[in-house]
């Protein structure tokens, strides 16, 4: 009965980013404020040197994020209304800009209280300790998070939950059993979702100029075809993880695209942005095996894409000429190699028609 009560009185403190929803909202207001004012990027270099806790303002401002449509995790939540329900007290702890945290606390209407980063103070690890120490005194706490910023609140922690955690987090797990809330799916089945490998059949096009041509069962001919699909699907892949980062707001708003991995909060935003830069490297290094013109073609298509998902993919009519635009130059890019291999085999000898038709 004793430690019933013990246990009621004491506040549960729950982390926000990553815990109460699967995103970050420093990440997603970045995003969002660069889909609603471009002009923005110019801003964030000043904005930092005057730091984080300042830029989370600022952009918190600019994205004017819809907290009804983040992706909050319905298990936490449940388990926090049930908490709730039985009389505890509940604070919501968070990084994220106090305005935003605000929202979040008002829309569901479970949180007691809310701490949060304001302009001067990024409310994370040592500091959200500290702040949390001078509230409850010897009465302690319990927390919820999922990150290497929050190991430190968990040591402290009378009882410790445990969210979808990152390395740091899953290991202090292992190491002292505490309770854990797993993520409904694991990141690589969510990562392998946003890179939308069906699209890539479009670049089968690539192919098309070795089949016309009747040169696809050279050994030469065939591997350099394959090489440039790789890198044509890796970089499409990049461009539609960005887009889906840009698309946030828009997506979660939609009935069936909010299940896209970015809007359900199953793929975070730092790891997109790591397939997509990884993706991007990778193409490139497959281009360097390719001849040049190749390369070319293909920083071409990056831009292309990347100004169609910005911007003219909203602009009627030049939206389709763009995109049957793009389907001629993945044919243009599958007869690089083609070509490439004919001259390697023609400066060995010129008697072949393929031969003839080039000189």
């Amino acid at each position: 009965m004793d430690q019933r009560c013990e246990t009621t009185n004491r506040a549960i403190y729950v982390d926000l980013d990553g815990t109460l929803i699967g995103g970050d909202l420093l990440w997603e207001s970045l995003f969002q404020a660069l889909r609603r004012k471009p002009f923005v990027v110019f801003l964030i270099f000043g904005w930092l040197r005057h730091g984080i806790a300042f830029t989370k303002a600022r952009l918190a401002e600019a994205a004017e994020i819809d907290v009804k449509t983040l992706p909050y995790r319905t298990g936490v939540v449940e388990r926090l209304k049930a908490e709730k329900a039985a009389g505890r007290r509940l604070v919501l702890a968070t990084g994220s800009n106090e305005a935003l945290a605000q929202a979040v606390a008002e829309h569901l209407g479970i949180f007691d209280d809310v701490l949060a980063s304001d302009e001067k103070t990024n409310l994370t690890a040592h500091r959200k300790l500290d702040r949390i120490r001078d509230r409850v005194g010897e009465e302690g706490f319990d927390y919820y998070g999922n990150s290497h910023h929050d190991v430190c609140l968990f040591e402290e922690a009378a009882e410790a939950t445990v969210v979808a955690p990152d390395r740091a987090a899953h290991n202090w797990q292992r190491q002292t059993g505490a309770e854990r809330i797993d993520a409904t799916e694991s990141e690589i089945k969510a990562a392998i979702q946003a890179m939308r490998p069906h699209q890539w059949l479009k670049n089968a096009l690539i192919f098309v100029p070795a089949v016309l041509a009747h040169e696809i069962f050279v050994a030469s001919v065939f591997v350099s075809s394959l090489l440039a699909f790789v890198a044509f699907s890796l970089t499409a892949s990049a461009i539609y993880v960005v887009n889906d980062l840009l698309d946030l707001e828009a997506d979660r708003r939609h009935r069936t695209k909010c299940n896209r991995p970015f809007a359900s909060g199953r793929l975070s935003v730092p790891n997109g942005l790591l397939l997509a830069a990884g993706s991007i490297v990778v193409a490139f290094v497959i281009s360097a095996f390719l001849p040049l013109a190749f390369t070319g073609i293909l920083v071409l298509y990056l831009f292309i894409t990347t100004a169609y998902s910005v911007a003219i993919k909203r602009m009627l009519l030049l939206d389709v000429f763009v995109l049957a635009g793009l389907y001629t130059v993945r044919v243009l890019a599958g007869g690089l190699p083609l070509i490439s291999s004919i001259r390697s085999g023609c400066s060995r000898s010129r008697s072949s028609s393929s031969c003839r038709l080039l000189w």
